[in-house]
C-alpha cells in the first residue's frame, strides 16, 4: 500500500508489476491482486501492466486484476525472438479487449539487428493485435525512417480503434499470413505477412485475402487502403492480392463501399476462423475460471482469488482460511476484483 500511494504521489501513469524469480511457492495471482487494490485506493488512475512472461495463463484472469498481461519472455532486437514472442501471442485474441490486453513486450522499432522491413512488420503486427505500443528505444537517436514508423498515424489508428478486438491470424500457408480483425462500423484490420528468409530467390511474394476470411460476403465492394503509405488502392470485390517483400507487410484498412453493408459485418470476430484453436467456450463468452462449489458445511473454505481451488493450483500453504486476501467461499466471488480493471475508462488498444 505504501508503494502504490508513493507511486500516486510522484504522478505515476503506468506501473509495469514483475514477476523475476520469485519463488515458486509464492502465488502469483495474490501479489497482483494486492497491488491493484493498493493502486485503486489511492484514487489515481494508474496502468496496471502485469509481467508474469505468461506463466499461469494471465490472459484467463488478468482483466480482473491489471490492463494488460505479458503472454511472452522477454523480447530482443532479434527477428527471431520478434517471431517467437509473435506466435506465442497467437490464440489469445479473444482474451483482450477495452481495459485489458495481450502484451507481447515492448517494440524493439529502432533498435539494432532489425531491417528496415522487419521493424514494420513488427510495429504493423504489434498494432493490430492491440498490443500496448511501448517504444523500446531511445528516442534521441532515432533515424527518420523509424520515426516514420513510429509516427504512422493510420498504424496506430488500428491499435487505437474504439471497438477493442484485437487481430488474430486467420490464415497461413507455409511462410506467408494474414492477420486480421474487425474495427468500428464494419471496416477491417488487415496486415499480410512474409517470413521467408532474407536471401531467398524471389523479393517478394503474392498474398490474397479473401472476403471469406474476413467476414465479408464474395460480392461486397470495399475500398482497400495502404495504412504506411496513406493511400487509397481502389474498390474491390471478393478479394485483394498484392506482393509483399520478405519479413515485411502490407497494413491495409478495407471499407465496405455502402454504409448500409457496414452495419451487417459487424459481428464477425477473428477466431472464428481459427480451426485449430481448441478453447473452452462458456455460452459463446470467453473462458473464465470457474467458480468452486460451496462447502457442505460451515467450514471455511480459502479459495483463490479468482475461483481456482488453491489446492489445484496453488501451493498447499495458500489454504489458510483468514488469508486476507483470500474469500470464504461464500462471498461473491465478483466483489473480489469489482474495481479491478477499472481504473481507467474502457480503453481501445494497448494505450499507454
Amino acid at each position: 500500500m505504501q508503494d502504490a500511494q508513493t507511486f500516486a504521489s510522484w504522478g505515476v501513469d503506468y506501473l509495469k508489476y514483475d514477476w523475476c524469480f520469485v519463488q515458486q511457492s509464492t502465488w502469483q495471482i495474490d501479489a497482483y491482486t494486492r497491488m491493484s487494490r493498493a493502486l485503486n485506493a489511492t484514487g489515481r488512475p494508474i496502468y496496471f501492466s502485469l509481467c508474469s512472461w505468461g506463466i499461469n495463463d494471465p490472459w484467463r484472469w488478468g482483466a480482473k486484476v491489471g490492463n494488460s498481461w505479458r503472454t511472452t519472455a522477454d523480447i530482443a532486437p532479434r527477428w527471431d525472438s520478434i517471431m517467437s514472442n509473435l506466435e506465442l501471442n497467437n490464440g489469445l485474441a479473444q482474451f483482450a479487449g477495452p481495459g485489458g490486453w495481450n502484451d507481447p513486450d515492448m517494440l524493439e522499432v529502432g533498435n539494432g539487428g532489425l531491417t528496415l522491413n522487419e521493424q514494420r512488420a513488427h510495429f504493423a503486427l504489434w498494432a493490430a493485435v492491440k498490443a500496448p505500443l511501448i517504444i523500446g528505444t531511445d528516442i534521441r537517436s532515432l533515424s527518420n525512417d523509424t520515426l516514420n514508423i513510429l509516427k504512422a498515424k493510420e498504424v496506430i489508428a488500428i491499435n487505437q480503434d474504439p471497438l477493442g478486438v484485437a487481430a488474430e491470424r486467420v490464415w497461413k500457408q507455409g511462410a506467408l499470413e494474414i492477420y486480421a480483425g474487425p474495427l468500428m462500423g464494419g471496416d477491417r484490420a488487415v496486415v499480410m505477412f512474409n517470413q521467408h528468409a532474407n536471401g531467398s530467390q524471389y523479393a517478394a511474394d503474392n498474398i490474397t485475402v479473401y472476403w471469406d476470411n474476413i467476414g465479408y460476403p464474395g460480392n461486397l465492394e470495399v475500398m482497400v487502403r495502404d495504412l504506411y503509405a496513406e493511400q487509397d488502392l481502389g474498390v474491390f470485390t471478393e478479394s485483394f492480392t498484392a506482393p509483399v517483400e520478405i519479413h515485411g507487410v502490407m497494413a491495409l484498412r478495407l471499407t465496405p463501399v455502402d454504409n448500409e453493408t457496414s452495419v451487417a459485418v459487424n459481428d464477425w470476430l477473428p477466431w472464428d476462423n481459427r480451426m485449430d484453436l481448441a478453447v473452452d467456450k462458456l455460452n459463446g463468452e470467453t473462458p473464465m475460471p470457474p467458480e468452486v462449489a460451496s462447502p457442505t458445511s460451515n467450514e471455511k473454505l480459502c479459495i483463490s482469488s479468482f475461483g481456482f481451488n488453491c489446492t489445484g493450483f496453488a501451493p498447499s500453504n495458500c489454504s489458510d482460511p483468514d488469508c486476507s486476501y483470500h474469500l470464504k467461499v461464500s462471498e461473491p466471488l465478483s466483489e473480489l476484483a469489482s474495481t479491478a480493471g477499472r481504473r481507467l475508462k474502457a480503453l481501445a488498444g494497448g494505450w499507454l
